[in-house]
This record gives C-alpha cells, structure tokens and sequence, in this order.
C-alpha cells in the first residue's frame, strides 16, 4: 500500500489534487477565493438550485427541468454560469460557504 498526501483547496474544499503546485494555481484562480473578487464570495450574490417540476395532470406524470438561478441584487440581473471575477462592486459576505 502507497501512502500518498492529498491537498484541499482552502476555499472551495472541493477540489483535492496530489499535485502541490497545481492545487497552489487552483486556489489563485477558485472562484471561492475572495481575493478574486467573484460573485460566489459577494453579499450581494443569490443562488437558487435547480429542480424538476412534476405535472400530474399529464399522462405519466412527466417533469419539467427549472434551471438553476444565479442573481445579482446590486445590478438587478441574472448572471451567468460563471461569475463575474473583479466586480468593483463587490460586498464580502459575513459568513462563506
């Protein structure tokens, strides 16, 4: 059996990789990290989850597929699947993910 070390990404902690110097870049680019100014790390930012919709009034209760919702309260639009990275206008959350 291999002992081998794993490294997190402090920020996101979803990323794991073997590879020191390649979680070093992730981390510099994780949308998670606030240095990087995203939407994910702004007050301002809301996430809702998609979901599947059932309609029983249809013949074999088929389900509608709702997108998920990413919405900037500040600028008042629904944002991308990316964030915004930069935003001058960015507000830090109280509390992260």
């Amino acid at each position: 059996m291999r002992e081998r070390t794993i490294y997190e990404c402090e920020h996101c902690n979803k990323k794991k990789l073997i590879n020191k110097t390649q979680m070093k870049k992730h981390e510099n680019m994780c949308w998670f990290n606030s240095k990087n100014r995203t939407c994910l790390t702004c007050s301002h930012y809301e996430y809702e989850p998609g979901y599947l919709e059932p309609h029983p009034e249809l013949d074999g209760c088929p389900c509608e597929r709702v997108e998920a919702i990413r919405y900037c309260y500040l600028n008042d639009t629904q944002l991308d699947k990316k964030p915004i990275i930069n935003c001058k206008d960015l507000r830090e959350k109280e509390e992260l993910m």
